[in-house]
């Protein structure tokens, strides 16, 4: 259900069942086991498929244990887990020079975010971080990390060596799809490319309901293209391919490839959530709940 990217430096981890995952520094973790380790009385932590701890050879299942559970997690969570910036990566813009700063992330969770049939996830403390970004001096288009690398700064230092250094912003839906016709990209950036046009052309009625949604030509032929881009043996890629069909009203093609099982629990309800929605003919980008 949930998609996200990891840097070099950081992985992602999936403490809780509940599907919310965390972005936890390498140190962060000993920590954690750490606290984990002494509460249990050093008598050796296993983490179980499933299951949040064993100790002893004994799932905790009792009441007392997964209370204990809860209560380090929130503690935990309002501190180290807590979203926390990185420092801040110097680049050059490739065009004008100018100094931009590009966020990095400590750590971060999803509490309280936001999850869309299209993929996008909006979450307070897991801010998206675009790897295609637009200088906002000059307008160029450029893929962050090949930018030229400058140095590093905390954001929260007092005495800055590139105080004017600003943030780049993501490019418009017109600048994606403009990227797209004029030059010929490697799979995995024009799959990015063509998601992030997906998502701008979604997000004037995600923003608002209550607006009027229908794809232009463009729009539809970026799905188009995107969908055959993707490879059904992969769940997730089967599951986006599926949301495209329906979004462009093929709902008979979009059941009949959700109809097919996943081995995935969590692929299988948002599956099962699209299927749903393609039953009904509906064919605009939902939210997704689930029980």
């Amino acid at each position: 259900m949930i998609t996200t990217m990891a840097s070099d430096t950081y992985d992602i981890d999936i403490l809780s069942r509940s599907g919310m995952i965390w972005i936890i520094d390498p140190c962060y973790k000993l920590v954690l086991m750490g606290i984990m380790w002494y509460i249990c009385g050093g008598s050796g932590l296993v983490t179980t498929p499933g299951y949040p701890v064993c100790v002893k050879g004994i799932i905790m299942k009792s009441q007392g244990g997964q209370l204990l559970l809860v209560f380090l997690s929130i503690i935990f969570a309002t501190t180290v887990l807590a979203y926390k910036p990185g420092p801040d990566i110097i680049r050059e813009c490739p065009k004008c020079k100018f100094f931009l700063k590009q966020h990095t992330m400590m750590s971060g969770n999803t509490f309280g975010a936001r999850f869309w049939t299209d993929g996008k996830m909006i979450a307070q403390h897991n801010p998206d971080r675009p790897w295609l970004v637009k200088c906002p001096k000059c307008g160029v288009i450029f893929w962050i990390d090949e930018a030229k690398k400058i140095g590093q700064q905390k954001p929260w230092d007092e005495e800055k060596k590139w105080p004017n250094a600003i943030e780049p912003g993501p490019p418009t839906e017109s600048d994606y799809l403009k990227l797209l016709n004029s030059k010929n990209l490697p799979p995995k950036k024009e799959i990015y490319a063509r998601r992030r046009a997906w998502w701008a052309a979604n997000d004037e009625y995600r923003n608002d309901q209550s607006t009027k949604l229908i794809f232009s030509e463009a729009q539809k032929a970026n799905l188009r293209a995107m969908v055959n881009l993707l490879d059904e043996k992969d769940p997730a890629q089967r599951i986006t391919e599926a949301e495209i069909l329906r979004e462009l009203g093929m709902f008979e093609k979009c059941i009949k490839l959700l109809s097919k099982p996943f081995s995935n629990e969590s692929h299988s309800k948002v599956a099962a959530f699209i299927k749903k929605l393609a039953e009904k003919k509906s064919w605009k980008v939902s939210e997704i709940k689930l029980n």
